[in-house]
């Protein structure tokens, strides 16, 4: 059972730079894995209760006639009421449904652009910017006169969400309401019985898993497709948006968060390049370049320092390494990065997953030292005697041959930090942990293949790889390159499409803890499912669990755990490129 007020959802505001870069930045808030923009007034004060979807934020080019009428989509249409070329003016109007809703006369100087901003009365907040429209200039057509708009913003002021500190929100209740953001709790107890789901607000769910130690997960369910996307590239053919990509189309992991970084680098990076065969919709023979290649990353235990890692296709690799550097062909997964702490006894057993396992064989209480043994699929691996009288004694590194042809290879990692006594029993405790599945690790050859891509290049630094055949973005159309990785092409005449990690199915699951695991923190690292924004290095939102009271209905005894974990925004929201932003829309 989670107490009443321990199980906290806390969501921060992050500030975008506006498709059309002269406006500068607007405020967002992502509540349940849905973006929003809080209303917001001219002077840049909103508020965050008070919430509507974004509809629109590009600079398209579109050229208007007096009369004419822009389709903005959701039932929103911009009009040309008229152009006064002479007066150098534009009057605009704006409907919703068929009704309208306001006008605007915007001036435009000779050889100046210049923006127009519709302000409403909404939700008791006045003058609530709802949309804005960048001009670049009027000029006179064969016929009559025509309006160049390059900057369009729209918020759906039609269907704004309203909240006040003490509403509900499925099993929650907003307890914050302000411009640091939003912050809910659960108004009640939450019981989590054995092997269960519980939806706690908008598709987001905690499980409980079938088993005699109370084990809690968060999920979200995908009842239509939905995964991580880059952003829409949008234009009349490839050849349209390569050039106005400056020659190429390229996706690392500051524009599509499915592909890992390390803590300077990006590890992934995929290109459309043009060699002067791609064009139309196709993307030629070798015009579809893939390139992983490690970056550094700090360990969970931070004296450790820091580790190389590299993504492949959207997984978390370790290149296998030795005292001499890494082989960046030669990859294993990383099982475990840590710095939990955990107490065990002699002849106790820790559980590292896939197989792994260590064991405290014993401990010399007076002499500082303990034996520690490391096993996979219950055989025995090596050994080693910790001496933690010198710090730099205190960490087994092991280090193994033969592993894809490789020797001295760094697997595990373990860091003894105390040896105590209790009850006459010695213990050891461990705060830092690190493991590879090198018993898995693969080999990345020149005769391997990967979807639509074959190896093109492997040296000490990197592995290449490039579309082994023509690829055809077609109209309304899906197009795998690996696995769940694919592109979306939208159905419209021109053409528009977005990079997209596939997650439909059963949905995205956060890390399982246990009762002691309390107070924890979920963020973006440990439940995908969160936002995170990379330019700004921010976690926006967060789930905590600050008590967990486990009991049987067979027992009169029960066992809290409990914390004062409490995530907070920074106090200072770094602005991010728009592009920065893991987001799940359902088409481009």
């Amino acid at each position: 059972m989670i107490p009443e007020g321990d199980l906290v959802y806390e969501t921060c505001p992050v500030f975008t730079y506006y498709a059309f870069e002269d406006w500068g930045q607007y405020a967002t808030i992502v509540l349940f894995g849905e973006e929003y923009v809080p209303l917001t007034d001219g002077s840049g004060s909103f508020n965050a209760g008070k919430l509507a979807k974004l509809l629109i934020d590009d600079n398209t080019i579109h050229n208007l006639r007096s009369e004419e009428v822009l389709d903005l989509g959701n039932g929103y249409a911009l009009k040309v009421v008229t152009v006064d070329l002479g007066g150098r003016k534009v009057w605009l109007e704006l409907y919703m449904n068929g009704e309208y809703v306001d006008d605007l006369i915007v001036s435009v100087p000779e050889g100046a652009a210049t923006d127009g901003v519709f302000y409403l009365d909404i939700e008791d907040e006045d003058d609530v910017i709802v949309m804005r429209v960048h001009i670049n200039y009027i000029f006179q057509g064969a016929y009559d006169y025509i309006v160049q708009i390059q900057g369009l913003w729209l918020i759906d002021f039609g269907n704004v969400l309203t909240f006040v500190e003490g509403d509900e929100f499925g099993e929650l209740e907003f307890s914050n309401i302000g411009e640091e953001g939003l912050a809910l709790q659960n108004s009640d107890n939450i019981i989590l019985p054995r092997a269960s789901s519980v939806e706690i607000a908008q598709n987001m769910y905690l499980g409980v898993e079938d088993n005699d130690t109370l084990r809690v997960y968060p999920f979200v369910k995908n009842g239509v497709e939905s995964g991580i996307v880059s952003p829409v590239f949008s234009g009349a053919d490839l050849d349209d948006i390569l050039a106005n990509e400056g020659g190429q189309i390229e996706f690392t992991g500051l524009n599509f968060p499915a592909f890992y970084h390390g803590t300077d680098d990006n590890t992934e990076t995929l290109i459309i390049q043009d060699s002067g065969l791609t064009e139309g919709i196709t993307i030629a023979e070798g015009d579809l370049i893939y390139e992983a290649s490690p970056a550094l990353k700090n360990y969970a235990y931070e004296d450790w320092g820091q580790y190389y890692i590299t993504g492949f296709f959207c997984e978390e690799y370790i290149p296998l390494t030795n005292t001499y550097g890494y082989n960046a062909d030669k990859l294993a997964k990383l099982l475990i990065d840590s710095d939990d702490t955990y107490s065990l006894r002699s002849g106790e057993i820790l559980d590292l997953g896939n197989g792994y396992a260590l064991k405290v064989e014993g401990i010399d209480v007076g002499g500082d030292k303990v034996l520690l043994n490391f096993t996979k699929d219950g055989a025995y691996v090596d050994d080693a005697v910790i001496d933690i009288t010198y710090p730099e004694e205190s960490t087994w590194v092991l280090d193994l041959d033969g592993i894809e042809n490789e020797n001295d290879i760094v697997v595990f990692k373990v860091f003894v930090d105390q040896i105590t006594q209790e009850d006459g029993d010695g213990i050891a405790w461990i705060n830092g942990l690190w493991l590879i599945d090198y018993a898995n690790a693969t080999t990345v050859g020149y005769d391997s293949e990967y979807g639509v891509f074959e190896v093109s290049s492997i040296t000490s630094y990197s592995i290449e790889l490039e579309n082994d055949a023509e690829i055809l973005l077609s109209r309304d159309s899906e197009v795998p390159i690996f696995d769940d990785l694919v592109f979306k092409v939208a159905d419209s005449d021109d053409l528009s499409f977005y990079l997209m990690l596939k997650t439909s199915g059963s949905g995205v699951q956060g890390e399982i803890i246990e009762v002691n695991d309390v107070p924890f923190t979920w963020t973006y690292d440990n439940f995908p499912a969160l936002y995170y924004d990379l330019d700004g290095n921010l976690f926006i939102e967060t789930l905590s669990i600050n008590n967990i009271v486990e009991y049987s209905p067979y027992s009169k005894f029960r066992r809290a755990y409990a914390g004062s974990l409490r995530s907070e925004c920074p106090d200072e929201v770094q602005p991010r490129n728009q592009d920065s932003f893991n987001r799940y829309p359902a088409d481009a």
